[in-house]
């Protein structure tokens, strides 16, 4: 026990020579006298929320203080002539019709947006109504032509053709008259019982490939033009032929 007090009373005298030493070295060096001790001292002495409430309170002084300032300082200022306040009134105008200029353009722009697009959407609505009507011409042309006796006679003879002499016969009518008479062409081919069609449509291949597959094409036409019901035109649904 006797020595662990020794011990003690050892490592106590010897941190006690060291911190004197470190003293004296910093007062030696010039980093250290009374005046800031008293500072260090000071600082220890007052608590972190002291000094934060010390601060806050500090601010909100200054703060005041700056609002303070500035309000001598306008007060300060002498009141404006009738020539100035003129000016600042016109000033004040000035940007208030700037600003109403602005709105008015703007809304001018808002508006002639809006008549372009009614305007396009009644093209839109006029050009699919003239659609719709060249469409229901077409389909009522070709049921009418279709469905007509002199139109099942020619078709009956084409069908008791051989697919070469009827395909010369079809050949014959489009050099007729071109425009006019591949649709006929294309109608008769359409009504053709399947067999003699494709015959006859494998004989235009062997000669003008070009010519069978437009005549291809308008048959598929002629079949979605005659099966649209009117309803689905007048809706909007059918899709007018090309």
């Amino acid at each position: 026990m006797k020595t662990l007090l020794i011990s003690v009373a050892v490592v106590a005298v010897a941190n006690l020579v060291a911190l004197l030493g470190f003293a004296g070295w910093l007062v030696g060096s010039g980093r250290l006298d009374a005046e800031r001790l008293n500072v260090v001292r000071a600082m220890f002495a007052e608590t972190i929320h002291d000094q934060k409430s010390r601060e806050t309170a500090q601010s909100a002084a200054n703060e005041s203080l700056a609002r303070a300032a500035e309000q001598a300082r306008k007060d300060a200022r002498p009141p404006m002539t009738a020539t100035e306040q003129l000016a600042a009134r016109v000033e004040a105008t000035e940007i208030d019709r700037q600003r109403a200029e602005r709105l008015r353009r703007e809304v001018a722009d808002l508006q002639k947006g809006l008549e372009q697009r009614e305007a396009e959407l009644e093209r839109q609505r006029n050009e699919f109504s003239r659609e719709r009507g060249e469409f229901n011409r077409m389909r009522e042309d070709l049921v009418a032509q279709t469905t007509s006796e002199q139109f099942k006679k020619a078709l009956a003879t084409l069908e008791g053709l051989k697919a070469a002499d009827a395909k010369k016969a079809l050949v014959e009518l489009i050099a007729a008259d071109p425009v006019k008479g591949i649709g006929q062409v294309a109608s008769y081919l359409n009504a053709m019982d399947e067999r003699a069609r494709t015959k006859v449509v494998t004989e235009f291949i062997k000669d003008d490939s070009k010519l069978a597959a437009e005549l291809l094409e308008r048959i598929r036409v002629r079949g979605s033009v005659v099966s649209t019901p009117l309803e689905s035109v007048a809706d909007g649904s059918a899709v007018a032929p090309r």
